[in-house]
């Protein structure tokens, strides 16, 4: 006997043309055809009406075969038969097909270039894209669109091929666009966002509600917590890009955080909120505590310390104490005499209160050399601090008399 007469016989999946793995796939799937045969797509065997992922289902009239739209739409360009009986498709559901196709790339059209800005080089002529438009008899409405969207300018009407007339009504659209937008320009500084209502239509068409929210924006009239009111008009980059803007030309502030919370984080923006924060040195130790968590998950709590606490002289003796734990964590206690050594916020009533720091970060010198220039050492007091100053050397700079500070150090 012959290896091949001792090999067991594949199977094959009638519908689908697929070799079947084992018996129990051969099972479940002759289950399927006997269970649901009217609602199975016999081109990927997948429920038709029920169809888990959403598909448009499509019936012939002639027939009665159900598919996927998108299944059938492609079998049909092999051949116009019924993948089911090869009965010849009707020139009425061939209609359809074409008409469903074709608004689907339509939109699909409008949508890209409003959200992704298809360029010029993508509809010339032998591109993917052209051929498509061409197909479906879309490329007079991808130029207009072009023309809205403001991609496609009186000076580009060069690369439009396409009848006189078509190119002369697009060029009188671009001028038109051209002139409206120029007018909204020269009015940007008077508008507000309750103007927006009566002009929205127009900017949506013209592909440029996203450009004006961004100037009003840009003027911190569009407040951060205000963006969400055009939510429903703009895609997801650029309601992005509207709270990038406002966090780098307006800022934000804690409360403000708190609000739009939810939004920064979807745009994967808090990381900016946080920055402009301490950049602003709105982080004070009244709010670190609220803002720990975030500062900490994004590795920024040595920073908010040291241009925000530090840098912004919030820091003094009466909460030092408050922040300790964290300047001895990262480092930044010799920072933080220094500082407020050169704001005079060390006197001769708390310097007994520092002195166990000070004396740490050898800065004991530093601070009687301030007081001496700052004129703080008087005959009332000199007695006070002898001990100190002859220890550093610094009797022979005290002067009794009043001197005038110059904000300079020995």
């Amino acid at each position: 006997m012959s290896v091949s007469m001792c090999m067991p016989m594949r199977k094959y999946d009638d519908y689908a043309g697929k070799r079947v793995k084992d018996d129990k796939e051969w099972e479940d799937i002759k289950r399927k055809k006997e269970e649901s045969r009217d609602d199975m797509c016999t081109i990927c065997l997948e429920f038709a009406f029920n169809d888990d992922k959403n598909r448009e289902a499509f019936q012939f009239a002639k027939c009665g075969h159900v598919f996927h739209f998108d299944c059938v739409e492609k079998a049909l360009k092999i051949n116009n038969n019924c993948p089911n009986c090869r009965e010849h498709i009707h020139a009425v559901d061939q209609a359809e097909i074409f008409i469903r196709k074709r608004l689907e790339y339509k939109h699909a059209f409008q949508e890209g270039i409003r959200k992704y800005r298809i360029g010029l080089v993508d509809i010339r002529v032998g591109t993917s894209k052209r051929k498509l438009m061409e197909e479906y008899d879309l490329v007079d409405e991808v130029y207009s669109a072009l023309v809205e969207c403001g991609i496609l300018t009186v000076d580009d009407m060069q690369h439009v091929r396409a009848t006189p007339a078509v190119v002369n009504r697009l060029k009188a659209e671009a001028v038109e666009r051209d002139r409206y937008i120029k007018d909204i320009s020269s009015k940007i500084n008077r508008l507000t966002m309750d103007d927006i209502d009566s002009i929205r239509d127009k900017l949506k068409r013209y592909n440029a509600l996203s450009w004006f929210c961004q100037q009003l924006v840009r003027r911190c009239t569009l407040t951060i917590d205000k963006i969400d009111i055009v939510r429903d008009d703009l895609n997801d980059e650029q309601l992005r890009e509207l709270y990038r803007i406002s966090l780098q030309h307006c800022g934000v502030t804690v409360d403000e955080i708190e609000l739009v919370q939810n939004k920064l984080e979807e745009y994967d923006l808090m990381v900016n909120a946080y920055e402009e924060l301490i950049v602003g040195q709105d982080i004070t130790m009244d709010n670190i505590e609220v803002l720990r968590k975030g500062l900490e998950t994004y590795d920024l709590m040595k920073v908010a310390y040291k241009e925000s606490i530090i840098g912004g002289f919030v820091l003094t003796m009466d909460n030092i104490e408050q922040a300790r734990e964290d300047l001895e964590k990262f480092n930044l206690m010799s920072e933080a005499y220094d500082m407020m050594i050169d704001m005079g916020y060390i006197t001769m009533d708390n310097i007994e209160q520092a002195r166990k720091d000070l004396e740490t970060y050898n800065l004991m010198r530093e601070v009687y050399k301030r007081m001496i220039f700052a004129n703080k050492i008087t005959k009332n007091n000199i007695d006070q601090v002898r001990e100190d100053l002859e220890k550093y050397n610094l009797m022979s700079k005290v002067d009794l008399a009043i001197i005038p500070f110059f904000g300079r150090r020995v």
